[in-house]
């Protein structure tokens, strides 16, 4: 069963969770982000605005661009996200999702993978700057599902033997092996297994030995390491869970 939501939805949910972001943004650009540590919102603002830029040049130019990023801009960075969030999605719109763009996923070349991936972009970082004033709301279910989907096979999944041994950081690359985690958001699972040399993502039911579920937003912001283990449940091998969650912070760092 498909996760992925309708074209139309995906821009609606990246236009209110950066409006949101700036909203609250707009109170305190000095107060701290406890989920990216050392960074204040201001950071987190300016880093929005350079991901919503960035797609909008790999879309005008079809390709990566270079010499990337460029120094920040002059004046309220908030205006800056504003406007940056204007483009993005009027470029979006102006494309439609099956036209080509450069992007980091060799399987889609689309401006459809931007919607997608904007929208999750856009709710993480809403979550953030939700984080800085105490008061984080939920993803919307639907997107939250898809997220779980998104974070599971285009950057934990598939081929990992290229990676460098100082990219381990100190995980070691045999922990968990072999030992199935299944994930559970909704009606929605997904059985992952850790080796050294890849990640193997399969959607549905079946037997693990352990499991991570809950309500899709505690999920999928658990494995983009936006809220405690305590808000999920878990279950089985633990060990097995820690080593998902430490290869899921070299997949997403």
């Amino acid at each position: 069963m498909s996760t992925r939501l309708p074209w139309d939805r995906y821009l609606q949910l990246v236009e209110s969770d950066t409006r949101r972001l700036a909203s609250l943004a707009r109170r305190d650009l000095e107060a701290d982000v406890p989920t990216c540590p050392d960074w204040i919102v201001r950071d987190l603002v300016l880093h929005t605005a350079e991901v919503f830029q960035h797609k909008v040049a790999c879309t005008r130019l079809g390709a990566m661009p270079e010499d990337w990023p460029p120094p920040p801009p002059e004046g309220d960075p908030v205006d800056h996200l504003e406007a940056s969030l204007a483009e993005l999605l009027g470029l979006l719109r102006e494309r439609g999702p099956e036209s080509p763009s450069a992007t980091w996923w060799p399987d889609d070349q689309t401006v459809g993978f931007w919607y997608r991936r904007m929208a999750h972009e856009a709710a993480v970082h809403r979550v953030d700057a939700e984080a800085a004033f105490g008061e984080i709301t939920p993803v919307a279910t639907d997107l939250a599902v898809d997220g779980v989907d998104e974070v599971l096979q285009l950057f934990l999944g598939g081929d990992w033997s290229d990676q460098p041994d100082d990219g381990w950081r100190g995980v070691s690359p045999d922990a968990g092996a072999g030992r199935v985690v299944a994930v559970i958001a909704g009606e929605h699972s997904w059985r992952v297994t850790q080796y050294p040399d890849r990640v193997d993502v399969v959607e549905g039911p079946g037997e693990a030995a352990a499991t991570v579920g809950g309500d899709p937003s505690d999920v999928m912001l658990w494995l983009w390491r936006r809220r405690p283990t305590e808000l999920v449940e878990v279950a089985g091998d633990t060990d097995a869970v820690s080593a998902l969650q430490d290869r899921l912070l070299l997949a997403t760092q």
